[in-house]
């Protein structure tokens, strides 16, 4: 039952382009009929030239060799047709699916990121999809020209000689059943080695990422037995698929090629006797090879289906996760936001066996307020900062913003009054500004450069070659962790929201350099709610409010701060 509904979904999204769709296979099934008008041609020439003196015969061949040419360009013109605007149909299709799969994974909450690694998706948008690309197009104009070719030829067969034609049709049976045997078992290798794929992307991504890591500690070799452990994972399940593959074409092909053999005996048997003219065996020949080419495209096309439905399945396994944070069906639109941020009894944690990161947190921070949240490694300062914009839901409790739980919020007008500079400093790859504009993309460059300025970036980033158009690198490689942090910073200023939150976001830079960047912030800060999380004195020293966590708990002041 799965299996037929993941058909039926994948026959949908061929509806948005119905009417292209079927010119091409209206293409296909003018060209199958075209290659088999060709035979008919041929067996009239073969009688032609046995039966005829020459000087009879060329005035009659002349004119069915006329018709044969046209046959041949029209088949070429619709062949052509069907061939490349179904490539261009398919490529269209591939793409539009990768872009409605990618729309869906931004909307995807933290908690499901937590669960899968990135180099799966990357799997699934590229691997599988292009798999697709090619079922999308050979799927449905190969299945309606074999299907066209062996009708017409077993109809064409029989006229010919019903007879012989009993024996071809007695070895198609075997031969259906013999491939259907095999395509299943190439469905479910297909599964694993969809996921095997995947997992390499997923090792390579992680180990890459953090090749400095593995350098630094020595441990290229271990990378690398890692690597080659889910590699090998993968050209095992690859070999099975090669393995089944061969077997099935193989026995395919033997079939075929006795079939041939017993239709060639049973013409030269009946021509003997003069039971039938040579030109049957001519057009017989032709026919049956027309009556095996279908029957050979439709075992690859089982093999590229079954392929096609594994990764089309990864594709929809994700395409049905539903975000776990989403609008409520009430949603209430809130594009002014003053900045008051209440929590009430707000509790929280990654997974119920870890156990509570944050446990019965209540507090006020009132509008425009500047609040610090003070405390050791690990007690759930950072995890406190990501409630806030929704990124996870809490346990129980209730957090407010101008007096609105923020369930009742629509998402995207939530975070659009919210600027968040993460602990962990996070570039695209691209230029400067173009990090710098994330924060506001309808950004004029003079805006960009004043929020540099108030993130003391400008004089650094113009002090590079190419200045504001400097590359970053993937996940700004070629900057270094206090310039990364800056740019970030200059990223949520731009944005201008009415709440900005600070998660370790100065943690890398020196001491001067994060006076001046806190000095900044406090001239241009003026009626936004601030909330910073930091280790260093100087960087709280101006808050109105001092929240200090222990164990997932506020338990006051921060004490060191009060004794300053």
């Amino acid at each position: 039952m799965k299996s037929q509904s993941r058909l039926k979904e994948f026959c949908k999204l061929y509806l948005p382009c119905r009417f292209r769709f079927s010119l091409i296979l209206l293409c296909s099934f003018a060209a199958s009929l075209f290659t088999l008008l060709i035979p008919l041609c041929v067996s009239k020439i073969t009688n032609i030239v046995i039966d005829m003196d020459s000087s009879e015969a060329l005035s009659k061949l002349l004119p069915v060799c006329g018709v044969m040419l046209a046959l041949a360009v029209l088949e070429m013109l619709f062949n052509y047709f069907y061939d490349f605007y179904g490539h261009k149909l398919g490529a269209e299709m591939e793409n539009a699916l990768r872009q409605k799969l990618f729309a869906h994974l931004t909307r995807l909450s933290s908690s499901e990121y937590d669960e899968f690694r990135v180099g799966q998706l990357m799997s699934s948008l590229t691997n599988d999809l292009l798999d697709l690309t090619e079922l999308f197009h050979h799927g449905p104009e190969d299945y309606v020209t074999s299907i066209v070719k062996f009708i017409g030829t077993g109809i064409i067969l029989v006229s010919v000689c019903g007879p012989l034609s009993l024996i071809a049709f007695l070895c198609i049976p075997v031969m259906a059943l013999y491939t259907l045997y095999f395509s299943h078992k190439v469905r479910i290798i297909s599964r694993k080695n969809r996921q095997d794929i995947s997992d390499i992307n997923a090792q390579a991504e992680d180990l890459l990422s953090g090749i400095r890591v593995v350098q630094a500690y020595g441990q290229e070799a271990q990378a690398e037995r890692r690597f080659a452990a889910a590699g090998k994972r993968f050209f095992h399940s690859r070999t099975g698929i090669y393995f089944i593959e061969s077997v099935e074409y193989q026995g395919v092909q033997f079939l075929l090629q006795l079939m041939t053999i017993l239709v060639v005996g049973c013409c030269a048997v009946l021509i003997s006797k003069g039971s039938i003219p040579v030109s049957v065996l001519v057009a017989f020949l032709m026919y049956v090879g027309y009556l095996t080419e279908p029957i050979r495209r439709i075992a690859g096309m089982t093999n590229q289906y079954q392929q096609g439905m594994a990764g089309f399945e990864r594709v929809m396994h994700f395409m049905e996760m539903e975000p776990e944070i989403r609008d409520a069906a009430d949603a209430e639109s809130f594009l002014e936001c003053r900045g008051e941020i209440r929590m009430e009894h707000v509790s929280f944690s990654y997974r119920q066996e870890t156990g509570e990161v944050l446990h019965d947190i209540s507090f006020t921070i009132p509008a425009g307020g500047y609040a610090a949240v003070t405390g050791e490694s690990g007690v759930g300062k950072s995890t406190l900062c990501r409630l806030i914009p929704r990124f996870y839901e809490p346990d129980s409790g209730n957090i407010y913003i101008d007096g609105k739980n923020i369930r009742s919020l629509k998402l995207a007008d939530l975070r659009s009054q919210i600027a968040y500079v993460q602990q962990d400093a996070y570039l695209f790859d691209g230029t400067i500004e173009e990090n710098i504009r994330f924060g506001r993309e309808d950004a004029a460059e003079e805006e960009i450069r004043q929020a540099a300025r108030y993130a003391m970036a400008d004089d650094f980033i113009m002090a590079l070659p190419d200045g504001y158009q400097s590359l970053t690198g993937p996940k700004g490689v070629r900057l270094s962790g206090g310039q990364k942090q800056r740019i970030c910073l200059a990223r949520a200023f731009l944005k201008n929201a009415p709440i900005l939150i600070l998660d370790e976001a100065t943690s890398a830079l020196d001491s001067r350099t994060e006076a001046q960047v806190i000095a900044a912030m406090e001239a241009q800060r003026k009626g936004k709610t601030t909330l910073v999380i930091a280790h260093r004195l100087s960087t709280v020293e101006h808050a109105q409010q001092l929240l200090h966590f222990e164990d997932g708990r506020i338990t006051g002041p921060d004490k060191a701060y009060r004794r300053n």
